[in-house]
């Protein structure tokens, strides 16, 4: 597995295959992923303590139609989007992340609830990440700044900024 930045774009390849990516886009912080696939991020990684820095934190997640949460060794993040909580076709539009710490290893994958109900054959799934406050409200209780701003700065800008993962 390996890391590259270009430009603003981290990108993860398994072999030749881009399987995920992280790059702004407008005011937002997008993590696309390719696939449904659970992939493993392992401590040969670049953003394997940066994930540790993540999972070591408490947040709270406010007011939330979605199922956010971060236990111990587990984390969900549904994308920063709107949707009519009224529809429950829109709620189950909605792609999450799923971040899990099993065996001194990341498991890593993105899905849509929608998927359980209807088949797509593109699974590509957009996880955005609205940042200064303009998302759901969300807190780290260790730091006081929002889940969205931790993704940011402890991931993304760490790794784009890792002149070893410049292309």
């Amino acid at each position: 597995m390996k890391e590259i930045v270009e430009g603003n774009r981290v990108s993860f390849y398994d072999g030749d295959t881009n399987f995920m990516y992280i790059e702004p886009m407008a005011d937002e912080l997008v993590w696309w992923f390719e696939n449904s696939d659970t992939h493993t991020i392992t401590s040969d990684m670049k953003i394997y303590p940066l994930l540790i820095n993540i999972m070591s934190n408490e947040y709270a997640f406010y007011n939330d139609i979605f199922d956010n949460h971060k236990k111990d060794n587990e984390l969900v993040w549904y994308s920063d989007a709107y949707c009519n909580p009224d529809r429950e076709f829109e709620v189950k539009s909605i792609s999450y992340m799923e971040i899990k710490f099993i065996d001194d290893v990341f498991k890593i994958r993105a899905c849509k609830p929608l998927d359980e109900i209807y088949y797509r054959s593109n699974k590509f799934h957009v996880i955005v990440f609205s940042t200064g406050g303009n998302g759901r409200v969300t807190k780290n209780i260790n730091t006081g700044l929002t889940f969205q701003d931790d993704i940011k700065i402890n991931i993304y800008d760490k790794l784009v900024n890792n002149k070893v993962l410049r292309k």
